[in-house]
């Protein structure tokens, strides 16, 4: 068997084991989005191969699940800024997404949220997704105790109450 075969069925089995744990999931996001109020989502991930980054980056009709438009970069880990800021370019590049309001745009940006309150909230969505009520009941809770401004979360709540 060729190399670049072994590679890509390796590649191929890896983005399935992703998809596997929920973590990278077009529906997923397309949920989060809703919950939100937003009408795109754009999700990714990234793999560190000892220094060598790759970043997958696909935006995600909120409405429809669909996938509108996907972009993977290839760089060293010392690059990775640049290569956040090109790829994220790129991925935007064309797809004609509606710019936020102004005043939604300063609330997003002036709103300090924890990173423990979304790492709670995030975890909670996915226990919410899985049918566990009650796990997401109590990380939701756990993402409001840390951040009490936190409307996602009290969404969150109300939805798996």
């Amino acid at each position: 068997m060729a190399a670049n075969s072994v590679v890509s069925i390796k590649q191929l089995l890896a983005e399935q084991d992703l998809g596997a744990t929920g973590r990278v999931d077009a529906n997923t996001a397309a949920k989060v989005g809703k919950l939100v109020g937003a009408k795109y989502v754009i999700m990714g991930g990234f793999v560190d191969f000892y220094g060598d980054f790759r970043l997958d980056l696909r935006i995600v009709n909120v409405e429809t699940s669909e996938i509108l438009k996907t972009e993977k970069a290839r760089d060293k880990r010392e690059n990775l800024y640049n290569m956040v800021t090109t790829i994220a370019t790129q991925v935007t590049r064309g797809v004609n997404l509606p710019a936020l309001p102004k005043q939604a745009m300063d609330l997003r940006e002036n709103r300090k949220v924890p990173t423990e309150a979304v790492t709670y909230y995030s975890r909670a969505l996915l226990y919410a997704d899985r049918g566990n009520k009650e796990k997401a009941k109590e990380l939701f809770s756990r993402a409001i105790e840390i951040f009490p401004d936190y409307s996602e979360a009290k969404q969150g709540l109300q939805q798996v109450s």
